[in-house]
This record gives structure tokens, C-alpha cells and sequence, in this order.
């Protein structure tokens, strides 16, 4: 199991791309975040070189992505909970997973993807937990769920 924090916040898919004279184009905040992920890269480069040995072998891939947002983002004052929409940032993040890690996002047969709360902006992130996986059959689905 490898572990990667302080991955960078993707964008919202809502706001990856932009249109221009009716073409799609990936918008500012898609490039910003390209250049975040290559960043990450860099610093981050002896751990991403050991995952990727370990990991790109052609094995199914799990992989669980903990979004982590200031509070006030995900709740209101009167403790409504926003629309502040993390599945449309799971892609994202994933193609910039597979990008840096040069693996192919296909693998990534096994996902979860949760919401957590931090105090300060700064510390908004994505946790990245990687590790090598099986693909499940019904079976085996229907007796883990006793159904």
C-alpha cells in the first residue's frame, strides 16, 4: 500500500474545460492544475519512481481518494451540508494520478472516494492511497453483502 498526501485539489469537471467558438478547451484552472501536478512530480519524484515500479506491472489497481476541503466549504452556518460536488473532480484527479505515475488509468478497477474537513485553506489536499487489487465477482459481492 503506498500512501501520497498533499496532492493537489483538482478542479470541479464543471470547470475543466472552456468554449471557444464552439471548441472545447481545457480552461485556466485545467491548465493550473496540469502544472500543479507536475509539480507535485517533481517534488515528490523518488516516491512516485518506487510506486510506479511496484505498481505498473499491468495489476488491477485500487485506489481511494480522500478529498479534503476547509469546513466551511462542505457546511453551511446553519449546518446545511453545500453543493460542493466531489465526483467531478474524481476523474481529474485520476487522469493526474495516472499521468505522473505513467500508469494507465484502466487499471484502476477498485475506487472509493470520501470527503473530509481541514481548519485551514492550506491544508486542502487530496490523500491518495494506492495498492494492488482483484476484481471482484458476483459471487463473491453477494456473500460479502449477504444478499
Amino acid at each position: 500500500m503506498f500512501v501520497l498526501t498533499r496532492f493537489p485539489l483538482p478542479p470541479s469537471s464543471n470547470q475543466l474545460y472552456a468554449s471557444v467558438r464552439g471548441r472545447l478547451i481545457k480552461s485556466m484552472e485545467g491548465r493550473k492544475y496540469d502544472n500543479l501536478v507536475q509539480l507535485y512530480k517533481l517534488k515528490k519524484f523518488k516516491e512516485l519512481d518506487r510506486i510506479q515500479k511496484e505498481l505498473n506491472d499491468g495489476s488491477i489497481i485500487n485506489i481511494e481518494t480522500i478529498f479534503v476541503f476547509t469546513k466551511n466549504r462542505i457546511i453551511g452556518k446553519k449546518g446545511q451540508v453545500k453543493k460542493l460536488d466531489t465526483s467531478n473532480r474524481i476523474k481529474t484527479c485520476h487522469d493526474g494520478l495516472a499521468k505522473i505515475l505513467e500508469i494507465d488509468d484502466s487499471l484502476f478497477k477498485s475506487m472509493q472516494a470520501s470527503t473530509a474537513t481541514c481548519l485551514n485553506q492550506q491544508d486542502e489536499q487530496v490523500i491518495v492511497v494506492l495498492s494492488k487489487s482483484q476484481i471482484k465477482t458476483l459471487e463473491e459481492i453477494k456473500q460479502n453483502l449477504n444478499i
